[in-house]
């Protein structure tokens, strides 16, 4: 198995890297950057980023690969308690306070990929009577299709990915659709209106609820 570590100053971390590689091959990027490239060009059965990188912020980086649909499982160790909550939102799976014995880590590395086996071999989730295929973006509802636009795809994986949070309007936007929308355009709440219309008539009663005054969640839990 296969693992990327991302940290720029390897000393702190030296006595968990030797501990690791007794059991992994570890691929190690010196920087933020070269990290959210390597795990764009290879395959990795988990990601472990340390909290302190010079170039990127390290939760920064967390984010460019989930937009960048790097769903391998992101193991963060942060120095500050802070930076947890912020960590989590920005795509990071499982969060391990410094000072971390390595054993703590390699636990945390097993259990990150055992959580993520059905999803690295099949790339499908399941829920009840609902099956999402990431690699060929199709979705089935008791195994009959619903039939997606892309920006629809793109925004149904998005909650997937924050499935416990609620996410306002104008993160879809930064998100989602990235460039060229504005605050005040109303695509955001179209797309969602179209999308629960389409589970609807597939017999998903509300597939994404509104919070009024915050944004919206995702309402079933895959």
């Amino acid at each position: 198995m296969r693992v990327l570590l991302i940290d720029d100053d390897g000393d702190p971390l030296s006595r968990i890297l030797s501990e690791v590689q007794k059991d992994y091959i570890v691929d190690i990027a010196n920087s933020g950057g070269e990290g959210a490239f390597q795990s764009q060009i290879n395959e990795y059965d988990a990601i472990i980023i340390d909290s302190k990188l010079s170039d990127l912020d390290s939760c920064e980086v967390c984010r460019i690969m989930r937009d960048a649909d790097v769903f391998s499982p992101i193991l963060f160790l942060g120095a500050d308690e802070n930076i947890k909550v912020k960590s989590l939102d920005s795509g990071a799976d499982y969060y391990l306070p410094k000072p971390i014995e390595p054993e703590e880590v390699k636990a945390s590395i097993r259990a990150l990929i055992r959580r993520n086996k059905m999803f690295k071999n099949k790339n499908t989730h399941k829920y009840q009577n609902i099956k999402i295929n990431f690699s060929t973006k199709q979705v089935y509802v008791d195994n009959k299709p619903v039939e997606l636009r892309r920006m629809e795809f793109d925004l149904l994986r998005y909650f997937l990915h924050h499935k416990d949070k609620t996410i306002s309007k104008e993160e879809l936007l930064e998100h989602v659709w990235k460039q060229g929308i504005y605050a005040n355009s109303n695509i955001v709440e179209v797309t969602i209106n179209t999308l629960r219309k389409k589970f609807k008539e597939a017999g998903i009663k509300e597939i994404i609820r509104t919070i009024r005054g915050y944004g919206y969640r995702l309402n079933i839990y895959i």
